[in-house]
């Protein structure tokens, strides 16, 4: 190959004043210098050398490109090389610069080879003879090494190196629910179709699958695979393509997979009895690189929970981000829907899931206790009113009965019994349609069976007794005006009073409501208690005219019952008045005369 000249020696063609005289008006305008030469600073011209041309009206001489020549000067172009021939450098002068080269296959080549030390992307041929290294795009690898040294032997030789480039898909961490499956995508750019793919995981955490058939098409070969996880678990996944025969590469990045346990214990809700702790918990794997927001609601209105926590929570080995509603003793208002809607984020706050748990506290026990009407729990009979009691239970079960029973667990009076229902709240009623003759005394109580006669849960016991209580009013009385009057009222049982009753007395108004005579310096109460009766007197104090009327007392039993008796009778108070004659002449006879008495002067 020649050396290659650039200057601009050689012939010129000078400017001479002489052929304005010469040339018309056109010729003058459209001097310059012919096509080959370039016009120098001094209106000369200066022709092209070999290597290089000037187009018509060119201000430069430019060089020839690769697969071209020039061997003359003053020239308006280049010659294209013979096929199957290039050059090596620009501004080539002779043919016999051009040589032989082997052309890249287009797969092979495909815009990722880089050519020479300089790593200048070529055109995809190199020259015949010409050895060169050759290396990859970033990103892309040259068959297990990172530069290739390669000489053509022919132009038919063959290139069996190539740029290939594995990835694993897609290009973030992936976040998925125990539930849910993950995919990504093993992909790889090469010439040809290759063996196989496989996935580098961790067994103990994962379960891999294939999923369909591997697909290549226009130099891309790709496979999806199916990850799942049964608990918890973080891990890189990584691609390994079989290339062919007794060639394989892992691909230099990964993925990374977290598999979240998002759930609520306990999962199908709590069934508990009043006054049981009830507890419910949202769980989410602990993630060091997440943030996880919980909000509660019941029934739809928002409801805080009552610890949250930000820090790990180890349970049965793994580690949890919480939140708990606790109820140490569960009540009936407790009951309800409960959700929670947990947010998982990364650090910067992009939502990676979301995911709604439902739980349910379904509270069972005695919304009301056994009692009558009046609320009551120790009813006695008096005969003087029908008896009705009632209970109600919530959560009853669809195959269980709330019912009433004795102390033996016998059913009471089934034919007495009813029930009603409000909003999952059955009452039973129990209406007394007479006094059991053979019921003295005893307790009753609320149970609830099951449909195989199971007992699950029984109330409060109710006590009923039988007994007759009786009060009597003493004599009636009569005393002189100023002495003290004693009245009598005597209360009584058929059994002992182990609690006595409070007594209290009362005068009889005509007119108003009656009297209560309270205990003071004028009305003085005193009750003796005798096994079955207890005797009640109240003492007036000097008693006059004013005391003059009709008394009467109450029994009020606070035990077994709260029982008010009243006398019926009624106690009459008379005062008979002394009147004396205290006159001058009875004083000197010394007599102190009663008119009253019969006889009297």
């Amino acid at each position: 190959m020649k050396n290659r000249r650039t200057g601009t020696g050689g012939r010129q063609k000078r400017f001479d004043p002489s052929d304005f005289d010469n040339a018309d008006t056109e010729d003058v305008n459209t001097w310059g210098c012919e096509s080959g030469f370039i016009e120098n600073e001094d209106k000369s011209c200066s022709e092209c050398t070999p290597g290089t041309f000037a187009p018509e009206e060119g201000t430069s001489c430019q060089q020839c490109s690769i697969g071209s020549y020039q061997p003359s000067s003053a020239a308006t172009s280049c010659v294209k090389c013979k096929e199957g021939a290039t050059t090596v450098e620009i501004g080539s002068e002779d043919e016999e610069d051009c040589i032989a080269t082997c052309t890249l296959p287009d797969k092979v080549y495909n815009g990722n080879f880089k050519v020479d030390q300089e790593k200048q992307e070529e055109g995809g041929t190199v020259p015949f003879g010409k050895l060169v290294t050759l290396s990859c795009n970033d990103g892309y690898k040259l068959n297990n090494t990172e530069e290739y040294e390669m000489a053509c032997a022919n132009a038919a030789s063959t290139f069996n190196n190539e740029c290939y480039k594995l990835t694993v898909l897609p290009d973030e961490p992936v976040y998925k629910l125990l539930a849910v499956q993950a995919v990504i995508t093993c992909r790889i750019e090469t010439s040809h179709d290759i063996i196989g793919f496989h996935v580098v995981y961790d067994e103990t955490k994962f379960t891999v699958k294939a999923e369909g058939d591997k697909k290549y098409k226009d130099g891309v070969s790709e496979q999806l695979f199916m990850i799942t996880s049964s608990k918890g678990a973080v891990g890189d996944i990584r691609c390994m393509a079989d290339i062919k025969e007794d060639f394989f590469e892992t691909s230099n990045g990964h993925i990374t997979v977290t598999f979240l346990d998002v759930s609520i214990t306990p999962k199908f809700g709590s069934i508990a009895k009043i006054g049981e702790e009830v507890a419910m918990s949202a769980l989410v794997t602990y993630d060091t690189r997440l943030r996880v927001n919980f909000a509660w609601t019941k029934d739809g209105e928002s409801y805080d929970a009552f610890s949250t926590s930000e820090n790990p929570v180890p349970i049965d080995g793994s580690e949890f981000f919480k939140s708990e509603i606790n109820f140490k003793s569960v009540q009936l208002d407790d009951e309800g829907n409960y959700s929670v809607m947990v947010t998982v984020t990364d650090a910067a706050g992009n939502e990676k899931l979301v995911k709604e748990l439902k739980s349910e506290v379904i509270v069972r026990g005695f919304r009301k206790q056994p009692s009558d009407e009046a609320g009551k729990t120790d009813i006695v009979n008096t005969e003087e009113a029908s008896i009705k009691l009632t209970c109600s239970y919530q959560g009853l079960g669809q195959s269980e009965d709330l019912r009433w029973v004795d102390e033996s667990y016998e059913t009471f009076y089934k034919d007495w019994q009813t029930s009603e229902e409000e909003d999952g709240t059955i009452t039973s009623i129990l209406q007394f349609e007479y006094w059991p003759e053979n019921l003295i005394d005893g307790k009753l109580m609320c149970a609830v069976y099951t449909a195989g006669d199971e007992l699950v849960t029984e109330s409060d016991k109710i006590t009923l007794q039988s007994h007759e209580y009786e009060i009597q009013m003493g004599p009636d009385a009569n005393v002189i005006s100023g002495e003290d009057a004693e009245l009598t009222c005597t209360a009584s049982s058929p059994g002992d009073l182990d609690h006595p009753p409070t007594m209290t007395w009362f005068k009889k108004s005509g007119t108003s409501e009656d009297v209560f005579l309270e205990d003071g310096y004028h009305f003085i109460t005193n009750n003796n208690l005798n096994g079955t009766t207890l005797v009640s007197i109240l003492t007036i104090v000097t008693a006059d005219q004013n005391d003059v009327g009709q008394y009467y007392c109450k029994a009020q039993y606070d035990k077994p019952a709260y029982i008010e008796i009243t006398g019926e009778e009624l106690i009459t108070l008379s005062i008979t008045g002394f009147e004396c004659d205290i006159s001058q002449q009875n004083i000197k006879n010394g007599k102190i005369v009663d008119k009253s008495m019969d006889g009297a002067d």
